[in-house]
């Protein structure tokens, strides 16, 4: 193994991996990274999205607050810090939704997508290098936003999805 960048989040590491017929290359792998998600929903059931630009694809997109654990911090508290300084809303009420792995090619830790309910105003802290607003939708809008490519963001397809058991065999389920 071979360490090819640390970052504040996250080190790439290089290993090197052998075939069943015996040749061997290196394989980069992104290792050390809590990443967390969080989707909010208000008591009427609305859901909480942010619109941010993001440079790696210069463009707006519409997401849900997420971000990294800080080193000893637990994935729990790290949403519901995440959740704050993103949107400026806090809750007591939060619980694991799934966890994914965002691309199990690359990357070796999984993503813990939260669900954050009984929302209450807080303090927005937003990082200098960040550009969030944030809006409600009702959740039949959120699912419109994913099914017509609106939202392109994968966690927060997969953390709506999930949410509201969308799939072709089920059909929906807690839309209003």
């Amino acid at each position: 193994m071979k360490v090819i960048y640390r970052g504040k989040f996250s080190t790439i590491i290089e290993e090197k991996v052998r075939t069943k017929s015996g040749m061997s290359y290196t394989h980069p792998v992104t290792v050390g990274s809590k990443i967390i998600a969080i989707l909010p929903i208000f008591n009427n059931g609305d859901v909480l999205l942010e619109k941010q630009y993001r440079h790696a694809i210069r463009k707006w997109i519409y997401e849900i607050p997420a971000g990294h654990a800080d080193k000893g911090e637990n994935r729990q508290h790290a949403a519901k810090r995440e959740l704050e300084e993103e949107t400026g809303y806090t809750t007591s009420q939060i619980k694991q939704l799934c966890v994914v792995y965002e691309n199990p090619a690359g990357k070796r830790d999984p993503m813990h997508i939260y669900i954050a309910t009984d929302l209450k105003n807080g303090t927005k802290h937003l990082e200098d290098s960040e550009r969030i607003t944030t809006f409600r939708v009702s959740p039949k809008r959120a699912v419109s936003m994913v099914r017509s490519n609106r939202i392109m963001d994968l966690k927060t397809i997969t953390a709506i999805l999930f949410y509201y058991g969308i799939t072709q065999d089920r059909g929906r389920k807690n839309l209003k």
